[in-house]
């Protein structure tokens, strides 16, 4: 790239721009070269070859001697009109110099301000290996020339030779501690390197030697605000656009750090004006879009923000963040459909962006769609980074459907039939093995049919759920025995028989009636084995019978009253 060079202050040269993109924490800075500043010419060596002192010597053979007495006593001022001629010349002009150089060099290939001033406008004439050739014939002259080590490190860094660029650097710092160009570029790969700390320390330095350098200043704005000190960035930024307002990159990095001040108003217009300046610089271009439909977004101007989400995800190289985000606009709207379909663009375009599935399976819950959330969920709970997040989500989801459901249960257990409510408050039981209601439901059923053998059953799986302890369950045992002696059974059962009689449900009524009948059977087997009272035995077993029989004509009568309403 060409190199410029002042006539009074060659070292002042500033440099061609060298495009260098840095990663801060996602986002991207456009990095320059930062030429050599502020250092003397190289002061020339005191030997009778190369420049010559001023006061000339006198030519005793002729012409040719004489010319060539001109060209080893020449002063520095021939050297600087030499480069006020290229600096201001015409393409041909330029080329006049450069031969003139060159025919100084043949003729003396150890004068060194012809190697240095020739090293500078190959610089920016081409070809730069030729320009390295050049300098570093001046350097052999100037070891110590802060100067002409630093245009050396420019060439260098153009060839791609930064090692060494670099290592040159670090000894111009040395011999001038205040070198504007070494500490602006040391600084510069402190920052590529995310070295940010030593990079501020180096720029702050630079800036003090070059406080109208654009380049420095927006490097040092970025270090600041990769050092989250956006307020400092936001002051010297503004100093960097006061040099030079069309600068896309110092508009870019000032709208990152309006933003994260929380400025969304004053992000949005440095962004804009960051696309306007940098319409043709096609990365920063692309980091523009998304950050521009952020700010609009973070300002109400939603609208503008889809619009631009939209625009710049065309031309984007990370297309899924653009949609990531433009879902996230759409879910905030509640607009879940196009939201759902945006994070599915992203995960399309990037399967690894777990965020994205997290999202949908939160929007079909948060719409009461459990059954579509949890296969959602179900679908990364084996991700490392979502995971977790998606487990605690499943178990949530699965306790709130089970409440749901037993919800659903225990409103039919209060209002249906006595099968049905018998039924649900046996599926209340498979949802939680410990469910209180559902036994005391249950329990209250059985002792309503009369069934009290059902309820001892209930008692003890009570007492393995925990429900009840040892002694509960034996004072509930023995309450049941005295219920049993009393004959609650036999007349719940009577009372059941007549009630299924009455509704025509014939085949419960037989049922009932032959629950009645083996309770009769028990009690004639009682009385048969009885030894007490034998006027008592004898009545007993009279009743008895007589039961029994009644039994079997009642069976008879049902069974008959089946048939005539078939």
């Amino acid at each position: 790239m060409p190199v410029s060079s002042s006539p009074r202050h060659p070292s002042a040269a500033p440099t061609g721009r060298q495009c260098l993109f840095l990663a801060l924490a996602g986002v991207f800075l456009a990095g320059v070269l930062i030429g050599p500043t502020a250092a003397a010419p190289p002061k020339k060596k005191t030997t009778t070859t190369t420049s010559a002192p001023k006061a000339t010597r006198r030519s005793t053979k002729g012409k040719k001697a004489k010319e060539e007495q001109v060209q080893r006593d020449r002063p520095d001022s021939w050297y600087e009109n030499a480069w006020r001629e290229f600096e201001m010349g015409s393409a041909t002009e330029k080329k006049a110099v450069m031969a003139s150089l060159r025919k100084i060099l043949k003729k003396d290939p150890s004068d060194g301000l012809a190697h240095y001033y020739l090293g500078i406008m190959q610089a920016q004439e081409g070809p730069l290996k030729q320009a390295e050739e050049h300098l570093r014939a001046a350097l052999q002259a100037w070891p110590e020339s802060a100067d002409v080590m630093s245009r050396l490190a420019e060439v260098l860094m153009e060839r791609k030779q930064p090692d060494e660029a670099f290592a040159l650097y670090e000894k111009v710092r040395q011999v001038d501690p205040r070198h504007a160009g070494a500490l602006g570029n040391l600084g510069l790969k402190a920052l590529q390197e995310e070295r940010f700390d030593e990079a501020i320390d180096l720029l702050t330095q630079a800036r003090a030697g070059a406080p109208e350098d654009r380049q420095i200043l927006e490097s040092l704005g970025a270090a600041l605000s990769a050092r989250n000190r956006h307020a400092e960035a936001i002051e010297v930024l503004q100093a960097a656009l006061r040099l030079d307002e069309s600068s896309a990159e110092a508009h870019w990095l000032l709208g990152k750090a309006y933003e994260a001040t929380n400025k969304p108003a004053e992000a949005a217009a440095a962004l804009e004006k960051a696309r306007r300046f940098g319409r043709k610089e096609k990365d920063l271009k692309k980091l523009i879009g998304f950050d521009l439909a952020r700010a609009l977004n973070d300002t109400g101007k939603v609208e503008e923000a889809i619009a631009e989400y939209q625009k710049a995800i065309r031309t984007s190289d990370d297309p899924a963040t653009g949609w990531f985000e433009l879902a996230e606009i759409y879910e905030a709207r509640g607009d879940d459909d196009k939201a759902i379909k945006a994070y599915d663009k992203a995960i399309s375009l990037d399967a690894k962006r777990g965020e994205a599935p997290l999202r949908i399976g939160k929007i079909y819950r948060a719409a009461g769609d459990l059954d579509k959330a949890l296969t959602v969920f179900k679908g990364i709970e084996r991700r490392p980074d979502v995971g977790e997040q998606a487990k605690i989500e499943i178990e949530e989801i699965e306790a709130e459907k089970t409440e749901a459901r037993r919800t659903e249960l225990a409103d039919l257990a209060s209002t249906g039939s006595e099968d049905q409510r018998e039924k649900a408050y046996r599926q209340m039981l498979e949802l939680n093995k410990a469910d209180q209601e559902a036994y005391d439901g249950l329990i209250e059923l059985a002792k309503a049919k009369g069934d009290l053998s059902q309820v001892e059953f209930y008692y003890k799986e009570m007492k393995k759920v925990g429900l009840l302890t040892k002694d509960q369950l034996a004072q509930k045992v023995n309450e049941l025995s005295y219920r049993q002696d009393a004959g609650e059974d036999l007349a719940a059962w009577e009372n059941r028989l007549e009630e299924f009689k009455r509704k025509g449900e014939w085949d419960k009524a037989l049922a009932e009636n032959e629950k009645i009948k083996a309770y009769n059977k028990s009690q004639l087997e009682y009385w048969k084995k009885f030894s007490g009272d034998k006027d008592l035995k004898a009545e007993m077993l009279r009743a008895t019978k007589a039961r029994l029989q009644s039994n079997a004509e009642t069976a008879k009568d049902i069974k008959a009253a089946k048939n005539r309403f078939k």
